[in-house]
């Protein structure tokens, strides 16, 4: 009961904030986009794996990367590969704060990628709280409006199918109707 009022009350304090923000969006594509900003949920290993090797086939494409992992625990804390908040970095209510975070949402990126396949509260709230001009995450009903693209997956699909969606709409997708 507990986990669902804490659930209600971030998602109201997330619509809220998100009503008072304005943000300039804008569609990109992988020809389009020269920052990329990733989330993503770094409390399994196999997750650091495949974002990873999806971010050095975009930074091989010429894209400049920036990668932003939550790991689900107190104590792991970045190292000089990766950068990660943790839930130290959490209010009550799952709302992340500390300079990692703060760093990662001053950059006004072309795409953010949302990559996580189950609900997480503190990478949704810093999808929604960047400033990038285009935001990708998966489908999550209470949380449709903080992102322009949405990536529907079925009962059991990975992050790594989840990469390929992403990878699919950013090569067909068409900017501004071109």
């Amino acid at each position: 009961m507990f986990l669902n009022i804490v659930r209600w009350y971030f998602y109201k304090k997330l619509r809220a904030e998100l009503s008072a923000r304005k943000r300039n969006k804008q569609v990109h594509n992988l020809l389009t986009a020269k920052t990329i900003g990733i989330l993503y949920d770094a409390t399994l290993a196999e997750n650091n794996v495949l974002v990873t090797a999806f971010a050095e086939k975009l930074k091989s494409a010429g894209k400049v990367l920036t990668l932003l992992g939550y790991i689900n625990d107190k104590k792991t804390t970045s190292t000089s590969d990766i950068t990660v908040f943790n839930n130290k970095s959490l209010t009550i209510f799952k709302v992340p704060s500390g300079k990692e975070v703060e760093d990662f949402l001053a950059k006004p990126f072309d795409i953010l990628i949302n990559a996580h396949t189950d609900e997480s509260l503190p990478l949704i709230y810093v999808a929604a709280m960047s400033k990038a001009s285009f935001k990708i995450g998966p489908y999550i009903e209470e949380a449709k409006d903080s992102f322009d693209l949405l990536i529907q997956l079925v009962a059991k699909q990975d992050l790594h199918h989840y990469l390929d969606q992403v990878k699919h709409h950013l090569q067909n997708l068409q900017p501004n109707g071109k």
